[in-house]
């Protein structure tokens, strides 16, 4: 198996949800798209996320969350 270099969590934030997409970087530069899953737009929401996303990858404390910030739904 090839070493992953990144992974990473890409998060669309909405009024009621949260869609996130997880992805790594492997040595070779590819990038897979490798899980998702939507979780509700509340504290409780993001902790499911985070345990989720912990549970995934192969490194939790290295996985970097990305989302875009439009409107004011993301500043939880």
């Amino acid at each position: 198996m090839e070493k992953i270099l990144k992974e990473a969590v890409g998060i669309d934030v909405a009024q009621n949800e949260l869609v996130a997409t997880l992805g790594r970087m492997n040595e070779c530069l590819d990038i897979e798209l490798f899980a998702f899953k939507v979780f509700a737009n509340s504290k409780k929401g993001i902790n499911n996320l985070v345990s989720w996303a912990s549970g995934q990858c192969s490194k939790p404390k290295d996985v970097r969350y990305v989302m875009e910030a439009t409107g004011v739904y993301h500043e939880d």
